[in-house]
């Protein structure tokens, strides 16, 4: 199939060169054997011919366009059937012209036609593509022109007629023999590129953009064979008279500094000795990627050679396959820095801290090589974040990637831990060094950071662990060394704390919490409580707050902010949440259609890819309409805010679910963030509402708040009600929501449903209920 095409194809390139030729010929033979023949068969000659010669070059023009254009092909028969057919109906047409017009001419107007016949029977080399095809023109037109010399008898006609037969033999072999070399040719391309896909598939390289060159050697090494691509970059041609040795032009080539070499250098590329070896001791060797020097640019071949061997098994020289391996390491290269490094700071990620970790920990093990782990939190990162916004906050985590690279040299690994920590690991250091290194850390971040318009103030709380006094294995080095930053913390910040063995009963406390965790997400044990919404104004119930409780065998409860980053941690947080938002949406159901359930969603929740769609099963499975859920988030979403989660948080306001911002206050408070996204209610923390009414200042901001949500249409939650007197206090500030002990503490699911009851009927009644048991 593959040999017919070819055919085909190259017979639409020669084919209308021998029918533009017919098409001139037969204009030029008419005009110089003028008044011999009828004019009516003149006519026929000249029109038959144009035609068929017009025929002809359209049959190729359309034919090889849709060779081009298609990969599958059908009718091939039909396509060399129509061609001969054509080429038959050429020959015929001329072999009427020396039956016709020779005998009757007069002598001068005879050479015109000899001439012609002859350069006719040469044309058909222009048809040898395609069997049949050049015959059908040479075989009439070449038997016609030999009956008419016959015919006419005497020995000047024989000879001339002698001349013709060698002549046509001559054209008939060319003919013959050409076909086949085409045919050679194209037998011997198709071959050459299913040996390629051979090799590449038998060598794992299958990628349609990889060009493979070949490469061969004699037993002295002198290069006898190299592919165009290879032949450019070693500046081999086959007429050299000096004789190219392959090794010592791959040596001069080769770029041995592996600072110009942009990409991930594997072992491959730096033991170029290697190949050497294998090219000196005639072993075989198998993509060993060398960097070579091309026209001042660095490109990376990979290479691959077996020695080759005569009858009698000795050596005769190497052959082999090379290919340019440059975009493919290029994109390894980004790909695996990506995975590493951090996209703000471009310093390695917790993922790349790991790595390193563990070979600290294997040298430990090996030679005793100590190490110190530091993990550095900055202090006032949240507030100069939210004060003056991400791109400042950017600079700030940039700067101090940059203070701590200057801590240990050049023998320093930081990385950017998380968030607003970072870690350093020393190695070679002894305890006093180690400790006077962490206050290094904590005097570099005396000095403020200059950003473009002022100065920030960014001090740091630092955590050291020594290995192996801290632990032998990552896990415990990393729970060292937070622990001691924490107590960094607890001392007031801006220090610096080494672990000591009196804190190994924590991390022994905490191991034991989240073993029991595990098992308590895993057994469902995690329940929820209801805390009643009440409208400020009416004193009727608009909803209730599914808030989660970890109960313990004892009948105490785990704080929820505590469990909640055992569930980040273990990375259960979207197991945990998801199935508390269900039951939440499940117990809703059953309560009267005007109350909402507001459930608290986490910042690794929404960051979860199928967030949206967990949610929109949640809903449907439920029966809960979208628009008497409220998702309560924290500022804290803010401080690692992506286009994930703005684009989940809108994502959320599209499917008519209500956000609300929770603590609002407490943390690091932007009122940008009221701007950017569609919040449907504040809540206010607990302390200013604790504080108000013998804290002015508290006072001010609940005040300022309520204002502010007034004017922007939102509604105000305040949390923690305890007394008839901030309740009194809060509706004369036009407060929307409260919740809090003086309604109702949390209670079960079963409960919610009697109070809702209840409330529909008296709400002043639910009031002073719930003012009594609180």
């Amino acid at each position: 199939m593959e040999l017919d095409l070819q055919r085909i194809r190259y017979a639409c390139d020669l084919t209308p060169w021998g029918s533009l030729t017919s098409a001139l010929v037969v204009g030029m033979l008419l005009f110089g054997t003028s008044g011999t023949g009828s004019d009516a068969y003149r006519t026929f000659l000249f029109g038959g011919v144009e035609l068929v010669a017009f025929l002809q070059i359209l049959v190729s023009l359309v034919v090889g366009r849709y060779l081009s254009r298609r990969r599958r092909y059908k009718n091939v028969r039909l396509m060399r059937l129509v061609f001969v057919s054509l080429g038959l109906c050429l020959g015929v047409m001329w072999a009427t012209m020396p039956l016709t017009l020779f005998p009757p001419a007069p002598p001068h107007q005879q050479v015109i036609v000899a001439c012609t016949c002859a350069g006719l029977i040469a044309t058909a080399l222009a048809f040898v593509p395609i069997a049949g095809m050049a015959e059908c023109l040479t075989i009439p037109l070449g038997t016609a022109s030999a009956y008419t010399l016959l015919s006419l008898g005497g020995r000047d006609w024989f000879a001339l007629f002698g001349c013709l037969v060698i002549y046509g033999l001559f054209i008939g072999s060319v003919t013959v023999q050409v076909r086949r070399l085409l045919d050679k040719i194209t037998l011997y391309r198709l071959e050459t590129q299913e040996q390629r896909s051979t090799l590449q598939l038998l060598s794992g390289r299958s990628d349609a953009g990889e060009i493979w060159s070949l490469w061969e050697t004699d037993r002295n090494g002198v290069i006898s064979f190299l592919s165009p691509d290879l032949a450019h970059i070693f500046d081999w041609k086959p007429s050299l008279e000096m004789p190219h040795n392959f090794l010592n032009t791959l040596k001069e080539k080769y770029i041995n500094s592996t600072n110009d070499i942009r990409g991930p250098i594997s072992k491959k590329i730096v033991d170029f000795t290697h190949m050497v070896n294998c090219l000196n001791e005639s072993i075989s060797f198998r993509d060993i990627v060398v960097p070579l020097k091309v026209n001042d640019t660095v490109s990376l071949w990979s290479f691959t050679g077996r020695p080759m061997f005569d009858d009698h098994q000795d050596y005769c020289g190497f052959r082999g396959l090379a290919y340019d391996v440059t975009d493919t390491f290029t994109e390894r290269f980004e790909e695996a820095h990506q995975a590493r490094n951090d996209a703000v700071t471009g310093i390695p990620n917790r993922h790349a801290l790991n790595e390193a970790l563990r070979n600290a920990l294997s040298d430990l093990g090996r030679t005793g090589r100590t190490f110190a782990f530091y993990l550095v939190d900055l202090d006032e990162f949240k507030r100069v974040n939210d004060r003056l916004g991400h791109n400042a906050g950017d600079a700030v985590l940039r700067v101090a990637a940059a203070r701590l690279a200057r801590v240990g040299g050049d023998g320093a690994f930081v990385a950017r831990f998380g968030g607003d920590e970072f870690a350093l690991l020393l190695q070679d250091i002894n305890p006093p060094e180690a400790i006077h290194a962490a206050q290094d850390i904590v005097d570099l971040f005396l000095e403020p950071v200059k950003l473009s318009d002022q100065d920030v103030v960014v001090h740091v709380s630092v955590g050291l662990a020594l290995a192996p006094v801290s632990g032998d294995s990552i896990e415990s080095i990393l729970d060292a060394a937070d622990l001691a930053m924490y107590n960094a913390k607890r001392a007031g910040k801006n220090t610096w704390s080494c672990f000591e063995s009196s804190m190994s009963g924590q991390i022994e406390q905490r191991r034991v919490l989240l073993g029991q965790f595990r098992e308590a997400v895993t057994n469902r044990e995690i329940v929820l409580a209801y805390q009643p919404l009440i409208d400020a104004r009416t004193l009727t119930l608009v909803g209730f707050e599914a808030l989660a409780r970890w109960p313990q065998p004892d009948g105490s409860f785990v704080p929820p902010d505590r469990f909640i980053l055992l569930a980040e941690e273990t990375g259960l947080i979207c197991e945990l949440g998801n199935y508390l938002l269900e039951q939440a949406c499940r117990t809703a159901v059953s309560w009267p259609t005007d109350l909402t359930v507001a459930v608290n969603v986490s910042v690794g929740q929404l960051q979860a890819p199928d967030f949206l769609l967990t949610l929109r099963t949640i809903l449907k499975k439920t029966g809960l309409p979208p628009a008497r859920l409220e998702l309560e988030v924290t500022e804290s979403i803010f401080m690692d805010v992506n286009s994930t989660c703005a684009g989940v948080l809108h994502g959320l306001s599209d499917l008519g679910i209500k956000l609300a911002l929770d603590d609002f206050g407490r943390g690091y408070s932007s009122l940008g963030f009221l701007k950017e996204f569609d919040f449907y209610k504040l809540k206010l923390d607990m302390g200013f509402i604790r504080d108000m009414n013998h804290d002015r200042r508290s006072a001010a901001i609940v005040r300022s708040v309520i204002e502010l949500a007034s004017e922007l249409g939102v509604v105000v939650t305040a949390e923690g009600v305890e007394t008839r007197s901030q309740l009194d206090a809060l509706r004369r500030y036009g407060c929307t929501q409260v919740q809090g002990y003086l309604f109702s503490p949390a209670i079960s699911g079963e409960e919610t449903a009697l109070i809702a009851e209840k409330s529909r009927f008296s709400p002043l009644h639910f009031f002073e209920t719930g003012a009594r048991s609180a």
